[in-house]
């Protein structure tokens, strides 16, 4: 309170927390997205598939949950024509046909624009590789 210099705790309605829910999942979405893009030095990324998931407790049998609740997937080019500090968020992945419920909060599940298959021989098991290291290890020895 200005006036009285008090400070005084108050919560956010019901609706108000749905609406930053929502805010903050396409915010998130979009801030990955530059991030993954930003960091490719060398440009060797063309599309970047972003998939929103989200653990909740299913109210019908009281379990944690695991769903998709928005995905995405945008071409460098399409992205890098974005100007992020002026857009809404959800009109921008609205923009760049990202799917989702018309309201994130509801976590109602949708299906990923693209599923990765973790069984395709290309991923590898990880391994822990700085067993045994020390600072005068030279690691290209260990390859």
């Amino acid at each position: 309170m200005p006036a009285t210099r008090e400070i005084r705790e108050t919560h956010i309605s019901y609706r108000e927390r749905k609406a930053k829910f929502d805010e903050t999942c396409y915010q998130i979405c979009l801030r990955t997205i530059h991030e993954v893009l930003e960091a490719d030095e060398f440009g060797n990324i063309d599309k970047v598939v972003f998939n929103g998931f989200t653990t909740y407790v299913d109210r019908t049998t009281g379990r944690d949950t695991t769903s998709c609740i928005m995905s995405v997937l945008v071409k460098r080019s399409d992205f890098e024509a974005i100007d992020l500090s002026r857009v809404d968020p959800k009109a921008c992945f609205k923009s760049l046909r990202g799917v989702s419920a018309s309201s994130l909060s509801a976590l109602a599940p949708i299906p990923p624009v693209m599923d990765l298959n973790k069984k395709d021989r290309r991923f590898i098991e990880a391994r822990i590789a700085t067993d045994g290291l020390s600072e005068a290890t030279n690691l290209v020895d260990r390859i």
